[in-house]
């Protein structure tokens, strides 16, 4: 009857613990990454009223025979599963997500929490709020290398710390530049289109060009300071030659006195002696008599501003020239109109001009710092298609400071997948590309240098927009450090008022082989115990950490529903334990009370 009143009492001591377990999960209902616990129970010692025995010739075996003593706690048992994702507005707060701890240190000891409430104190430290607890990681070198394999160490990022300049060493293109562009032309002044390649010229409304040349040309008419017209058709005759080259005119016809010549005039009273075929005028035997006669008998009119006197030889001198019109190798037309005119004979190259360019250019700028104090310069960079799969990569001279980058000049070849295939440098001293992407560089007043390689391998041609831009690159200017953020990976990233970031540090996490067996050491901290195992420390996302979301804190993984079917069913049990306690006690009395 006794087991009965201690088997009761084992009952109520085993779900007052549960009611406080329970208690505690509802009263860190909106603890940051609180775990929730767990009770499980499990009966005490057994009291052996009669052993087991086996069966034996006609008897079957008996079963043993044992009253248990009550009931006993098994195990407080912390439940790891997620919280919800709170999101925050402070960029110093932290949420994990599956597995992993934050390492915390009081200079002497480490802990292990989930509550990611961080911030930093007036030193830079970053630490827990409300304990003071550092938080654990790695702190980048100068070289801003971070390594995850050395030991951890407290992360201090100060307000207003500097970043040194450095020099721009390289520049790397990326993203595409479109297929569909067109191949680049210019309008010429006789109306026709031309597709050029412009790797070595650059053309601009109003340059001349001389790439057509003259397949044929009409015959030119020439009038004569005698009046006359003659036809020529040996585009031997100038007007830039007048008044001092003469038409060799000869006698087509005629008798003595009387001739037609070749121009279609006709010359009466002239000495007689002259043949069909011969010159005329015959100037070893025709002179001026006046200055409108000869002494042939001929009268002329002299040329303007030449004062002529008796004794003068006369021949006809070329007056005037009209429009000549040239037929050019790209099949076009084109009429001479300038005075005096161009005398071009077939296979002369005709002076064409330049009315329009068309051609596809991507512009974009390189910021670059120099070597000595960081100072920055602005190198305008113009991308052009010169022909299928080929562009040419250029400076328009000169930086926003001053400096001539004429010399930055590439040539960029794709092959037919759309696939960037080689680069060529344009080498001065031989006018031409040659393979291999050199260092863009200049100097400047401050006796810094500019020496940076330019890297296209990254550019795509294929369809689509273009918009191949600079990706990656190195150098800045001094600044400092106005704010700090966490990304996704751990990385303490500093925002400098130079424009620029940089990686501090990098937040370092624990995982354990068995968290549950983790101590609780408040201040929602943990310890290693024996039966956790000791911490693996990794960085998010490797070693089997979770994920990590900045802007946000992990709630409480308490379940209401749970815990007041919890309290109910705990209630119950105890209220059923305490009955017993009464009717067992009833009993006793009533075996007390046999006696009277």
């Amino acid at each position: 009857m006794m087991r009965s009143l201690y088997s009761g009492v084992s009952g109520l001591k085993a779900y007052t613990t549960g009611m406080d377990v329970t208690g505690n999960n509802i009263s860190n209902i909106n603890t940051t990454g609180f775990k929730a616990g767990r009770v499980t129970y499990q009966d005490t010692f057994n009291q052996m009223l009669a052993s087991a025995s086996g069966s034996s010739g006609a008897l079957g075996g008996t079963n043993p025979k044992q009253v248990g003593l009550g009931v006993g706690v098994a195990s407080i048992d912390t439940i790891f599963t997620d919280g919800n994702v709170q999101a925050t507005s402070a960029n110093t707060d932290l949420c994990i997500s599956k597995a992993g701890f934050f390492i915390v240190s009081d200079g002497s000891n480490q802990s292990y929490t989930r509550n990611g409430a961080f911030q930093f104190d007036t030193n830079g430290n970053y630490g827990v709020t409300g304990t003071g607890l550092k938080v654990q990681g790695w702190m980048a070198d100068s070289t801003g290398k971070i390594d995850p394999t050395g030991a951890t160490q407290d992360l201090v990022v100060k307000m207003g710390q500097s970043m040194p300049a450095t020099a721009t060493t390289y520049v790397n293109y990326g993203k595409n530049l479109s297929a569909a562009s067109a191949n680049p032309t210019i309008t010429l002044s006789d109306g026709k289109k031309v597709t050029y390649n412009s790797l070595t010229t650059t053309y601009a409304k109003g340059d001349t060009y001389t790439g057509a040349t003259i397949k044929s040309l009409d015959s030119a008419s020439y009038t004569l300071s005698n009046g006359t017209t003659v036809t020529d058709a040996s585009g031997g005759l100038s007007a830039n030659a007048f008044p001092t080259t003469a038409v060799p005119l000869t006698i087509a016809s005629g008798s003595a006195g009387n001739y037609t010549l070749s121009d279609g005039s006709t010359v009466t009273g002239a000495t007689s002696g002259l043949a069909v075929g011969s010159t005329y005028p015959d100037t070893t035997g025709v002179t001026f008599t006046s200055a409108t006669a000869l002494s042939n008998g001929a009268t002329v009119t002299p040329v303007t501003g030449i004062t002529y006197t008796n004794g003068d030889s006369f021949t006809a001198k070329i007056k005037t020239v009209n429009s000549r019109t040239y037929t050019l190798s790209d099949g076009a037309s084109v009429t001479d109109t300038t005075t005096p005119a161009t005398v071009l004979a077939v296979g002369a190259t005709y002076p064409l001009t330049i009315t329009g360019v068309a051609q596809t250019d991507v512009s974009s700028t390189i910021s670059a710092y120099e070597t000595v104090k960081g100072v920055e310069h602005k190198i305008p960079v113009t991308m052009t298609k010169v022909a299928d799969n080929t562009w040419t990569v250029k400076s328009s001279g000169k930086t926003d400071t001053g400096y001539d980058v004429s010399g930055l000049n590439y040539k960029l070849v794709f092959d037919t997948a759309g696939k960037y295939s080689t680069g060529s440098t344009w080498d001065a001293t031989s006018s031409s590309y040659k393979t291999g992407i050199s260092a863009a560089s200049f100097t400047t007043t401050q006796a810094g240098t500019v020496n940076m390689t330019m890297d296209f391998s990254a550019v795509t041609q294929n369809s689509g927009s273009t918009e191949a831009q600079v990706t990656d690159q190195d150098g800045n200017a001094a600044g400092s450090l106005t704010s700090v953020s966490i990304d996704v990976n751990g990385y303490l990233i500093g925002s400098y008022d130079n424009s620029k970031t940089k990686k501090e540090g990098q937040i370092a996490l624990a995982v354990f082989n068995n968290p549950a067996g983790l101590t609780k050491s408040g201040s929602s901290l943990y310890a290693e115990s024996q039966n956790s195992g000791k911490s693996q420390v990794t960085t998010v996302g490797h070693g089997g950490a979770g994920t990590l979301t900045p802007y946000a804190l992990e709630m409480s993984n308490v379940d209401l529903s749970t815990e007041f079917s919890n309290m109910i069913v705990t209630q119950r049990a105890f209220q059923s334990n305490s009955k017993m306690i009464t009717v067992a006690d009833e009993m006793i009395e009533t075996l007390v009370n046999m006696k009277r």
